[in-house]
């Protein structure tokens, strides 16, 4: 709420203005009460979310306000019922939207499918699909469906399929992730890890200093280093790139620059480093001070 964090003083919702008022000894900050945006572009959302500032006005999720003169405003913060609510639209479509993605792990390893339903209320199913055929996921100690996807606490070749997260709430159902889970074989990807001890360089390994840097397979990567340093650092993967296969080389990329290479990461990967900078130059001005100007006593200056 605060930019700086500061202690909260006192607190005030306007009605009017539909809005909350902080006060602290900094200032005043205004917050809205309505997100209306975050509930998505269906009916269905925006009625389940039961927000008492958002309403359904025909064709977006808006701000509700009471003395408005649009119509088809709908709302029912008490039961948030789609069906009906929204029963001239066609809720029977997948309004999500939802893409593919792929998801990789190793044999006899834990791997998670991130799932996180909208709704609270919402009752989530696992369905995946192998070959054919089609149907619910089996849970048990090794498989744990939590409030944020489905856990593999140890996942085999036989796990491999199309998962499919959907939620139900008041005979609204919605498709909200579809994943695709491919399992490596364990001891190929250990061979092909271990190598290193049999003679083979690590390209990851800093020579000057003996430590390792970081691995940062972004395109910005590409602008500050030069072609054989991502040459050299591609080709430590090249042996499980062809363990997934030619065909999912396309999802591996989209997968690596989903986890790396967002803004939001970057920013912080770059906060990181600037401050690993500065603790270095501080420690280095430390370092070549003499030991009288370091245990040097403040002046009299009376």
């Amino acid at each position: 709420v605060l930019q700086v964090p500061t202690p909260i003083t006192s607190m005030d919702i306007s009605v009017k203005r539909q809005a909350l008022y902080v006060g602290s000894p900094a200032g005043v900050a205004l917050v809205k009460l309505h997100r209306c945006e975050t509930y998505g572009n269906a009916c269905a959302e925006c009625c389940l979310a039961r927000d008492p500032y958002c309403a359904w006005d025909g064709s977006v999720c808006t701000r509700y306000l009471a003395n408005s003169k649009r119509r088809f405003r709908r709302q029912d913060i008490r039961h948030g019922n789609p069906m009906l609510q929204c029963s001239d639209q066609n809720l029977s479509e997948d309004l999500d939207g939802t893409d593919d993605r792929v998801v990789f792990a190793t044999e006899n390893n834990s791997t998670f499918l991130e799932c996180i339903p909208r709704s609270p209320q919402a009752t989530v199913t696992w369905l995946v699909q192998r070959d054919d055929r089609k149907e619910e996921v089996k849970l048990d100690d090794r498989i744990i469906a939590t409030d944020q996807g489905l856990l593999f606490l140890r996942v085999f070749q036989q796990d491999e399929g199309s998962y499919t997260c959907r939620s139900r709430e008041h005979g609204f159902t919605q498709t909200l992730a579809r994943l695709s889970l491919q399992v490596l074989q364990g001891e190929t990807v250990d061979d092909l890890l271990t190598r290193d001890n049999a003679g083979l360089s690590d390209p990851f390994k800093d020579r000057s200093t003996g430590g390792y840097r970081a691995w940062m397979p972004c395109s910005t990567y590409g602008r500050a280093g030069s072609s054989g340093t991502i040459g050299q650092s591609r080709t430590w993967f090249k042996d499980i790139m062809q363990l997934i296969g030619p065909s999912n080389l396309p999802h591996v990329e989209e997968y690596c620059e989903r986890m790396w290479c967002n803004d939001k990461l970057r920013r912080k990967h770059k906060s990181m480093m600037e401050k690993y900078r500065q603790a270095q130059e501080s420690a280095r001005k430390v370092r070549s001070k003499s030991p009288g100007e370091r245990n040097r006593t403040p002046r009299d200056v009376s």
